[in-house]
């Protein structure tokens, strides 16, 4: 992957992994999970970027994990009513060079207004810490949040503008889904209004200065845990060759340092 409009750098991934999931009882269910990676970072385009230079070389990835999920949804494709919750845990370190534990928590709830109106609410959270080390840029959180560029939020070197990802994260949307007539039904397109809210905080590295002069040679910014907010419009549709869709958000409430974007 070529991050370096965000990032400044190039990331080359491969790998692969196991799965296996069985039911507890009707709505809960169980999956696990083994991951072997092999990542390459390089060609970091800021030479001057301090954080980003850590962040290079060749690392491997050998992970476990499970998800608990709890799923009485109607319709796991268009979903009207019901709740969807997965808790997960991912741990590497059972090999290879890199140690750390990931968590993550979703969940979705769908109400039906009416006969064809939908309400939704969502929301998510995850944290990452390193077993004995670091988080490296490439294993931290990169969460999308309609309105803001990809890796538009968070922390960021000031001078380069670099994303950095970050070890914490939460997100929340409330959407109401709107029909568009019997035609676009047939069709699978449909429409939505929604509210995003979320952020992006919390990195291991700190601010760099001059152990000479103590001038600050490296400032990280945009690391907080302050709520960014969009509203906005979204068209879906369900074609033949897979699902689509179009965002138009407005971010209402945002970091000085964020990178917006009006469509997606």
């Amino acid at each position: 992957a070529d991050y370096r409009r965000e990032s400044s750098f190039i990331q080359t991934s491969y790998g692969g992994g196991l799965r296996a999931a069985f039911p507890i009882t009707e709505f809960w269910t169980m999956g696990t999970r083994y991951t072997l990676r092999r990542d390459k970072v390089e060609g970091v385009f800021n030479s001057f970027n301090r954080y980003l230079q850590a962040a290079e070389g060749t690392f491997t990835t050998s992970s476990v994990g499970y998800s608990l999920i709890y799923d009485n949804l109607d319709d796991r494709i268009d979903p009207t009513t019901g709740h969807r919750f997965i808790l997960s845990q991912d741990i590497a370190g059972l090999g290879g060079n890199v140690k750390y534990l990931r968590n993550r928590g979703n969940y979705d709830y769908y109400i039906p207004i009416g006969e064809k109106w939908v309400l939704k609410f969502g929301g998510e959270a995850g944290y990452i810490f390193g077993l004995g080390e670091d988080v490296r840029i490439s294993d931290r959180f990169f969460p999308t949040i309609r309105g803001f560029e990809p890796r538009g939020i968070g922390p960021r070197d000031k001078t380069s503008e670099d994303s950095l990802g970050g070890n914490l994260y939460y997100s929340g949307t409330s959407e109401l889904l709107v029909p568009l007539g019997s035609a676009a039904n047939e069709l699978g397109l449909k429409s939505s209004i929604f509210v995003d809210v979320g952020a992006l905080f919390s990195v291991d590295e700190e601010d760099i200065f001059d152990p000479d002069t103590g001038d600050l040679l490296q400032e990280i910014v945009g690391d907080s845990a302050k709520p960014r907010v969009s509203v906005g419009i979204g068209f879906s549709w369900n074609s033949p060759f897979g699902p689509f869709r179009i965002d138009f958000a407005k971010a209402l409430k945002k970091n000085e340092y964020d990178q917006t974007e009006f469509f997606q």
